[in-house]
C-alpha cells in the first residue's frame, strides 16, 4: 500500500486468474496522478478494476492515466472503474468517460464485468 500522502492511498490487490485491483482512496489530483499512472503503467495484468468508490476528488490528468492504461490493453483485456461518490461521477461523466469504458457503481458489477 501506498502511504498517505497527499490526501491519497493507493493499494494494489490481486484478482483470480490475471486480474488486478487498484483501491484508491481520498483525493487524485495532480500530486498523486504520478503515482497513479505508474501503478496502472506497472501492471501486468489484462483485466484491471480502478476502484474509485473511495474517493472525493478526480481531476483530468488522472483520467487521462487511466484512459492510458485502457489504450494499451491487449485486446482481449478488460478495464472497469468503479465510482459512487456523486462529484466523482459528475466528472466522469462532464468528461464522457462512460463512452470509452465500463463505469461501475459497485465492485461487484465490476467483476463480474471482468470475469465475463
Amino acid at each position: 500500500m501506498s502511504p498517505w500522502r497527499d490526501g491519497c492511498s493507493m493499494l494494489e490487490v490481486p484478482l483470480p486468474g490475471d486480474g488486478l485491483a487498484l483501491e484508491i482512496h481520498g483525493e487524485v489530483d495532480v500530486a498523486s496522478s504520478g503515482e497513479l499512472r505508474r501503478h496502472l503503467r506497472d501492471a501486468a495484468a489484462t483485466r484491471i478494476l480502478v476502484d474509485l468508490g473511495g474517493v472525493s476528488f478526480i481531476d483530468s490528468i488522472s483520467i487521462a492515466a487511466i484512459v492510458s492504461k485502457q489504450r494499451r490493453l491487449p485486446p482481449d483485456g478488460r478495464l472497469a472503474l468503479v465510482a459512487h461518490d456523486p462529484y466523482v461521477l459528475l466528472v466522469l461523466e462532464a468528461v464522457g468517460l462512460q463512452h470509452v469504458m465500463h463505469v461501475f457503481p459497485n465492485r461487484a458489477e465490476a467483476e463480474a464485468y471482468l470475469d465475463d
